[in-house]
Order: C-alpha cells, then structure tokens, then sequence
C-alpha cells in the first residue's frame, strides 16, 4: 500500500454517516403500526352484547292501565276493570268507575275478603264483604229429623206414611250406611236399622253389630263395631287366622292377625350375613 491514497474522494460521500440523519420524521404517523393503541379507551363499557337478557322479568304482573273504582269515567276503556256505570239508562255523560260482578273472593277488582255484586241497578256495583256459606251438619243414622236432605243417609223415617212431624235418620236399602252389614226393615213400624255390621264396621246402636257390641268415643254420634275378646283362631267374629285380645279402655276390640310361632330355637350369637 502507498502512504497515501490513490484516489482522491470526489462529491459528497454517499456511503459514510452524515452529520445528521438524513431521514427526518414526517408530519403524519406512517403507515406502520403505532407502538400502543391509537384510539383512546372510553370512560365506560362498551356497546357490546350483555351476558344474559337486559330487561329481567318484574317481581308482579305490571298494573294495568286504566282508572281505579269510584273514580269519575265516561267509556268503559276508562277504567282498569273496563266497567263505567253510567246510570241505569247507561247514557250519563259522566259516570263511575265499578267492579265486575263475580263470586269469587277478591274478584272483579275487589280487594281479598270481599266479591263484586250487584246491590240496585240504580248505583254502580259495589265491593261487599264475602259472606260465610254455612253448610248444615248433617245427622247420623238414629238422630232427629225434619227431613230427608237432614240425614246424612238420605232418609229420615217419619212413620209408614212419613207423617209425623219429627223422625229419624235411617239407613238405606243398597246403600253404604252400614258399612259391611246389611240395612233392614226396622222391628214392628220402626225405621230400617243396621243389621250384623262385622268388627270394625261402622255402627251406631249395639244391635247393630254382629256380636253386639258398638265401641263408641266419648261425644261421638257413630262408632265401631267390636269382637268379642278371645284367643283361639276364628273366635269373637274374627277371621280364621285372626284372634280378638283385650285392649285398654280407650279403645274397641279388634281383630288382629295371629302372629306363627317361631319353628327353630334362636341361635345364641347372631349370624353374619354377606
């Protein structure tokens, strides 16, 4: 190598640094993507879809449009239960609001404890306490009796030619009255009766029962046909694998299945099952 260059440079140099950069940045962002997000974020959610429904279902049925009763109406669409009184003509140019008539408790636009009935066709229909229905007891067999609809068999037995002003409740010819007996004619001019009810039959006189004997509550009108207390297999009108044993006081003499006596002796220890 010479001590010194062959060539001298000519121009500008085009490949060594220049004292400043030669690329200056523009005045718009390039195409290139920025660095972090170009759009700032929103101060709230965005308008994107929710997880579930947006409107949720109200706790009760929404009220119904319309005006309450009493108040003053003109058209029946006036009113929330579609009902203006106008007059007993109906031709008033300004009316009432009212209820509609029903049976029901808390019905027609009434509140609980009151239905919609019509009292004049000269006012509007009012909102009226629910009145109790009192439904009669009917009378058991060998009660007094009026009339038939009194018993609750039916038949109220006021002589042989049903005269008499005051009878009794009879049992029925093919009815259920007697339970498992059977309905008689009565003894002489007498109602018909219960006739050989079995143990735990429904009864209402002693003779009515099979063995005699009709167990009744204290305060009761009806009771229950008893056995008749022994300890062989069929006896006191029991079944043939039944006995009748005694019981306490507070309760009627029934039939029960014999329990079989074990054939072998318990063993000492109790066996293992797998």
């Amino acid at each position: 190598p010479t001590g010194r260059p062959t060539a001298a440079p000519i121009g500008d140099p085009t490949t060594g640094p220049t004292a400043a950069p030669t690329g200056r940045p523009t005045a718009s962002p390039t195409v290139a993507p920025t660095a972090g997000p170009t759009a700032t974020p929103t101060a709230g959610p965005t308008a994107g879809p929710t997880e579930g429904p947006t409107a949720g279902p109200t706790e009760g049925p929404t009220a119904r449009p319309g005006l309450d009763i009493h108040a003053s109406c003109g058209v029946d669409a006036m009113c929330k239960e579609g009902s203006c009184f106008r007059g007993a003509s109906g031709t008033s140019v300004v009316g009432v609001c009212q209820c509609v008539r029903c049976d029901g408790d808390g019905c027609g636009g009434c509140a609980v404890g009151k239905t919609c009935k019509t009292l004049s066709k000269f006012i509007a229909d009012q909102c009226v306490p629910v009145q109790a229905q009192i439904v009669p007891v009917q009378k058991a067999l060998g009660d007094e009796c009026k009339k038939d609809d009194a018993c609750a068999s039916g038949s109220c037995f006021r002589g042989k030619f049903g005269k008499r002003p005051i009878g009794t409740c009879a049992c029925t010819e093919g009815g259920d009255d007697c339970g498992k007996g059977s309905c008689l004619p009565g003894e002489g001019k007498g109602p018909r009766r219960c006739n050989k009810v079995p143990p735990q039959g429904r009864c209402y006189f002693h003779a009515d029962c099979l063995k005699s004997s009709c167990f009744f509550q204290p305060g009761a009108t009806a009771g229950t046909c008893e056995c008749k207390k022994c300890d062989r297999p069929g006896c006191g009108g029991c079944g043939p694998d039944q006995t009748c044993p005694a019981a306490p006081p507070s309760a009627p003499l029934t039939c029960v299945d014999i329990t079989a006596a074990p054939t072998a002796a318990p063993t000492r220890t109790p066996t293992r099952s797998w």
